[in-house]
């Protein structure tokens, strides 16, 4: 039960982390789930849902309209994460996302290697 809830609680902390781009706090997270498949994919695709509002919530910012709708919680959690992002850097997310994926499934590629070069390369 308490590796359930380290893994929930590193999860939701690198999550929050990632998105606000810093890395002192999102690469230390990422032991916790990289070599487990059970908990990196789900991650994984939670990322992916953030990483898709998060660019539609950017391109609706930069069009001035209002098509992204999100409760009040979660728009005041993308409004701290679209301060972080540029559109262009959400659509590579996008794209970097899509290489985790592959390489998690379909590669013989280390995991902990895979996931440390995503923060590095997105986290500040």
């Amino acid at each position: 039960l308490l590796g359930g809830a380290e893994g929930k609680g590193a999860s939701e902390n690198f999550v929050e982390a990632f998105f606000r781009r810093d890395r002192s706090l999102a690469l230390p997270e990422v032991r916790h789930f990289a070599d487990s498949p059970e908990a990196a994919l789900p991650l994984l695709g939670l990322l992916s849902w953030n990483a898709k509002m998060l660019i539609g919530i950017l391109k609706d910012r930069e069009a001035g309209t209002r098509e992204t709708k999100l409760g009040s919680f979660l728009q005041d959690r993308f409004a701290r994460y679209t301060r972080e992002w540029t559109l262009a850097e959400a659509i590579s997310l996008q794209s970097a996302l899509a290489r985790v994926d592959f390489a998690a499934k379909q590669t013989p590629r280390d995991p902990l290697g895979t996931w440390t070069s995503l923060v590095l390369g997105f986290c500040r």
